[in-house]
């Protein structure tokens, strides 16, 4: 299952880019710029690819602690922003992984 994550704060995705993700979690780095209201701004996009045997707690886990330190206390996941709290970004994801489920069964 993908999950699309975004952040103004190009340094820390850059970083989390340069660390390991936990086991079972690929990351796909996306570098873009978007048109914002107030001009352009580089926006960092990244894709984590999680197998299904990875607990969604343990990537908010490791989100969480790379964004630690970061200028942003928020992060776009697919069209949600979330507050980088670990309980905030496992529900975000659980509720991604049920909607990828349900989507995969009416297949």
């Amino acid at each position: 299952m993908g999950i699309r994550i975004q952040t103004s704060d190009y340094k820390q995705a850059l970083r989390v880019q340069m660390d390991a993700p936990p086991a079972g979690v690929r990351i796909q780095f996306q570098p873009s710029v978007e048109r914002q209201r107030s001009g352009f701004e580089a926006i960092a996009t990244f894709v984590l690819e999680i197998e299904k045997t990875v607990r969604p707690k343990e990537v908010s886990a490791w989100l969480c602690h790379e964004f630690a330190g970061g200028e942003e206390k928020t992060i776009t996941i697919g069209q949600e922003v979330v507050r980088l709290t670990e309980n905030e970004v496992t529900r975000v994801m659980q509720e991604h992984m049920r909607a990828d489920l349900r989507a995969r069964g009416r297949r």
